[in-house]
């Protein structure tokens, strides 16, 4: 495993997102049941908040883990750190985040439903964060037709929830 250079920092962010977690759980007790669907006002939410919980946690224990092997590397196994250090892309970063913008504002506008918005933004994150190579666009049409469109069937036919 490789350590980072700062497994203190996300053991805190996950702290963090472990309290918004609970807040939103908290604040949607109150949430009335649904009454035309099933669900509920306040089941998403909550699913939500326990993922974010859940992915909090997992990366606290991997942080921790982290700290530990860091800490005996420091002790006295030696400078193995012969491994280039990966550099920050925030070029990719800000790409995602406009692309999850544009995706939201697709989505809100009503430009195009639900499963055809996903196979695109999906395309294209997912061939962004893998540089387009040859060897993984089989596995990329793969994973977004079988996440767009069965995401849409799951939706709307087993939670009975309008998609735009």
């Amino acid at each position: 495993m490789e350590a980072r250079a700062r497994p203190v920092a996300d053991i805190v962010l996950s702290m963090v997102l472990i309290a918004v977690g609970l807040v939103v759980i908290y604040g949607t007790l109150d949430l009335p049941p649904g009454t035309f669907e099933p669900l509920g006002s306040a089941t998403i939410p909550q699913a939500v908040a326990c993922g974010m919980i859940g992915f909090a946690a997992w990366t606290i224990v991997h942080a921790l883990a982290e700290r530990r092997a860091l800490a005996r590397r420091q002790a006295g196994a030696g400078d193995e750190s012969d491994e280039p250090a990966a550099r920050p892309r925030h070029d990719l970063a800000l790409g995602l985040m406009a692309l999850t913008v544009v995706y939201v504002l697709v989505m809100a506008m009503g430009w195009l439903r639900f499963s055809l918005a996903t196979l695109a933004f999906l395309v294209i994150s997912i061939g962004m964060l893998s540089g387009f190579e040859r060897r993984v666009l089989p596995a990329l049409a793969v994973l977004a037709l079988g996440l767009a469109f069965g995401l849409e069937y799951l939706f709307t036919r087993v939670f009975v929830i309008d998609l735009p």
